[in-house]
């Protein structure tokens, strides 16, 4: 058999046929038609899922009410957490949800539990949808958790009970977790290796644009309520009541919607995942209609579309090579697929060393991403204005993100704005007074120096986002990519969790909370340098070992390098070396 198959794979080599998915993807077209119209579909379903899920930035504003005794007015609660007479909230809590619940004074401490709820959500979610769609598909996935936001936003929106609001904010966290593990996997499984960096951080340009037109929304509609000079709209037969915000919300989720009726016209289900699972006919379908859309012809097969001959005899070898890789790579890495499970990513010592450190990064990004905003968080007296300004300083980083990586890979890249966002952190540190802990000086403007240094931080930290989308989807094989990135998706929620209880530690110092979120951030910037191979130009893992080949563990992989593409696989580049993909490749027995 292993003759048969290595005299197979000659044939294959002498008449030009791929032996890999990526090289399919070079002969019909790597960033085709196709492609693109795929691309932009996900770009815009991700950015309007953004508008829903970064609502809570101007929707749960905090408000100051107004406590009331008589004619004599003051504006905070007493030293027992009460307003010692009726309070009221401007035109009676319509612009916030905070208002329209009653977090002021004793119930103030309830005031963070919306977004904590979204956060904690978004973690489970991310794992579960992550885990199921390895199981069953990254489309279903996809476009079903598309569909529960869309009902999660209406409900929260409509929520006349603080408690439906907490459930449906959680809900809504959960299936965003879930849509962006079957999305984003689905779009650069989908990619070829030479547009995963620069189309990734395309999709998260655009939604800079798309969040920041939430203050736009939000301030028509408030607006409108101003002019009205009135608290809420009438349902037309109900008796609800439309507050300004949960109008605004509203018009947030139609984008979404709006989407969501064109998913089964340009969604199609990842040839990856198919061809792993032993879906043969269905992964040939698609790239026959991915070649067709790209007007090119397919390698394998003749153009159907034009003729009804039956599969030649290239095509019929291909196809019992195809079956036979399936076949193997399902006996060989039973453990990985389907019956693979969250504690398996710790059973392998380079899989639990990849799982653990990204984890790590994603939550030392997402702590450090959060101490500069507290810093920039006074940039305007002018709510709409700050979220904007804090929105679109992201798009530049965002935009280049490809072209960077290009040049300088990825370890490299996470690991300098990780040390940039922690030297920017200890900078506020030092550079800030310790002598008050008034939580109100946290948010107190800084001077223009520190300002430009965090406006230079916060460019490199979103940039580090945007690598570690890429990066994380890189690390992991197709057969558990999905869990991976859910797994490790947690430590980024995780610490958007615990960054406003750190923030709480000025208690001790107002220097601490800066001190914490720098040395968090250096931390990780060791780390991604340390313990993470380069996937710079590699082709895409498709199995177990083919991580472990990149990390020069499985057979076949040479000692780890960490200066190029992993030791050894195909890149844009001209690395010399072992091609990683196994989709198409002909299987040797040992």
């Amino acid at each position: 058999m292993e003759n048969n198959y290595n005299n197979l794979q000659e044939d294959h080599e002498e008449e030009g046929i791929p032996t890999t998915i990526d090289e399919i993807f070079l002969q019909i077209n790597e960033f085709g038609k196709f492609q693109k119209i795929f691309a932009l579909y996900i770009t815009y379903m991700t950015a309007a899922t953004g508008m829903v899920s970064m609502s809570f930035m101007i929707l749960g504003r905090k408000e100051t009410p107004i406590c009331m005794n008589n004619n004599n007015v003051t504006s905070s609660c007493n030293s027992n957490n009460y307003c010692d007479y009726q309070y009221e909230f401007p035109l009676k809590g319509t612009y916030s949800y905070s208002s329209s619940y009653n977090l002021y004074c004793k119930r103030s401490e309830l005031f963070p539990l919306p977004t904590m709820s979204y956060f904690f959500g978004f973690a489970i979610g991310a794992w579960i949808g992550g885990t199921v769609s390895d199981k069953i598909g990254r489309k279903p996935v996809f476009l079903g958790s598309s569909i529960c936001i869309c009902i999660c936003n209406i409900i929260m929106c409509l929520a006349n009970d603080f408690g439906l609001f907490l459930t449906a904010r959680f809900s809504m966290g959960f299936f965003i977790g879930s849509q962006l593990s079957g999305g984003w996997n689905l779009l650069m499984e989908v990619l070829g290796k030479n547009y995963r960096a620069t189309i990734g951080g395309y999709v998260w340009c655009v939604w800079c644009f798309f969040v920041s037109s939430n203050q736009l929304i939000a301030y028509l509609i408030d607006t409108m309520y101003k002019e009205k000079d009135i608290a809420y709209l009438d349902i037309i037969g109900t008796d609800m009541k439309l507050y300004s915000w949960q109008f605004s919300g509203l018009i947030m989720g139609l984008p979404m919607f709006i989407g969501l009726l064109f998913g089964p016209y340009f969604v199609s289900e990842s040839p990856r995942y198919l061809l792993l699972n032993g879906r043969v006919e269905e992964t040939i379908k698609i790239l026959e209609n991915v070649a067709l859309v790209n007007n090119r012809k397919m390698p394998l097969r003749y153009n159907l579309s034009s003729t009804n001959a039956s599969l030649d005899t290239i095509d019929n070898k291909m196809t019992t090579a195809v079956n036979s890789s399936s076949s193997s790579s399902n006996n060989n890495n039973n453990n990985n697929n389907n019956s693979l499970s969250t504690f398996d990513l710790c059973r392998d010592t380079q899989v639990a060393i990849c799982t653990v450190t990204i984890t790590y990064l994603w939550f030392a990004t997402n702590v450090a991403y959060y101490g500069m905003s507290i810093a920039l968080s006074r940039i305007s007296d002018d709510i709409y204005l700050s979220i904007v300004y804090l929105t679109m300083l992201q798009a530049p980083a965002y935009f280049f993100t490809g072209y960077i990586l290009k040049l300088f890979g990825r370890r490299h890249i996470l690991g300098f704005c990780l040390f940039q966002g922690a030297c920017s952190c200890l900078i506020f540190a030092f550079l800030s007074s310790d002598e008050s802990t008034d939580e109100d000086d946290v948010s107190s403007s800084p001077s223009t120096f520190m300002q430009i240094v965090a406006f230079t931080s916060m460019l490199g930290l979103t940039l580090s986002f945007s690598v570690i989308y890429i990066f994380t989807s890189e690390l992991f094989p197709t057969t558990f990519r999905g869990l991976g990135f859910g797994v490790t998706n947690i430590g980024a929620r995780l610490g958007g969790i615990l960054a406003p209880y750190i923030v709480e530690l000025q208690f001790f110092g107002k220097r601490t909370p800066s001190i914490i979120f720098g040395i968090l951030a250096l931390i990780g910037g060791i780390a991604s340098l340390v313990f993470l191979p380069e996937t710079k130009g590699c082709d895409t893992l498709e199995t177990l070992e083919d991580m472990k080949r990149l990390y020069g563990g499985g057979e076949g992989g040479g000692k780890m390098c960490r200066w190029c593409c992993g030791g050894g696989g195909k890149s844009d580049d001209n690395v010399d070396g072992e091609t990683y993909g196994t989709m198409y490749t002909i299987v040797e027995d040992e």
